[in-house]
């Protein structure tokens, strides 16, 4: 978590050195020599360079649904589209006509849409591997049989304020869980695991309760049981917030 806080800043200054570098470059003194190809230069160089700063910035959530190899491979073929088409325009700017530069342009775009669209089929046929192999989805019966196990332990329990405190606690955290996206449905490594921390904890929760009594003072098991509540629910409301940036 400390090093994607750090890598994100890292990631903005990079596209902002990036864009500022090429727009000094595109706008300078040199453009004023073929006005009429200006226009279709700058439509030729900025629509790569939009290509290479969605994908650095989305590299987390691209990473995370097609791997490392892909993502590497996307960005690759982007910049080498975005620097062909710097040094093929700097170089035949001065006497190109538009029509052969937009000619070229196309037939530079073709050859980088078919690169792209193989390597984007690739990487979903590699995403679907992983899902097979690697997904084991988190069991919808499964989570909600501990819920109900959970409230079970908690009911019988002698009531009292301790036990009325982790039944509020607990009836947050089923509120929250009913309000999230229902489990299994994001294809996405990360969510999954959070999933399946979500059902470590329950089951956790669901053996610690059976195990407590209040006839014994043990002031760390309740302490214990409060602390586990309110963490499914802090893990639910996080799992929210990773659909929510991934979207």
């Amino acid at each position: 978590m400390e090093n994607n806080t750090l890598f994100k800043p890292l990631k903005i200054l990079g596209l902002t050195l990036l864009d500022l570098l090429t727009i000094m470059l595109v706008f300078s003194v040199w453009a004023l020599i073929n006005m009429p190809l200006f226009r279709w230069a700058v439509l030729g160089i900025f629509i790569p360079l939009l290509a290479l700063n969605l994908l650095i910035y989305k590299s987390d959530s691209l990473v995370d649904s097609y791997g490392i190899p892909s993502f590497l491979s996307f960005l690759t073929s982007s910049f080498a589209l975005y620097l062909l088409m710097m040094i093929f325009t700097g170089i035949t700017y001065a006497f190109i006509k538009p029509r052969e530069y937009i000619m070229y342009t196309l037939f530079f775009y073709l050859i980088y849409i078919v690169i792209f669209s193989g390597l984007y089929i690739s990487g979903l046929n590699s995403r679907r591997q992983k899902e097979d192999q690697y997904f084991e989805r988190v069991d919808v019966q499964q989570i909600n049989e501990l819920i109900i196990s959970v409230e079970n332990h908690l009911n019988q329990l002698e009531k009292n304020e301790k036990v009325q405190s982790w039944l509020n606690l607990f009836d947050i955290m089923v509120e929250r869980f009913n309000a999230s996206t229902p489990v299994g449905r994001i294809q996405s490594q990360s969510i999954i695991e959070q999933e399946k921390h979500i059902v470590d904890q329950l089951s956790g929760l669901c053996k610690e309760l059976q195990n407590y009594s209040l006839q014994v003072e043990d002031n760390y098991g309740a302490i214990h049981i409060e602390e586990t509540i309110k963490q499914i629910t802090k893990l639910i409301l996080n799992k929210e917030k990773m659909i929510v940036n991934k979207i």
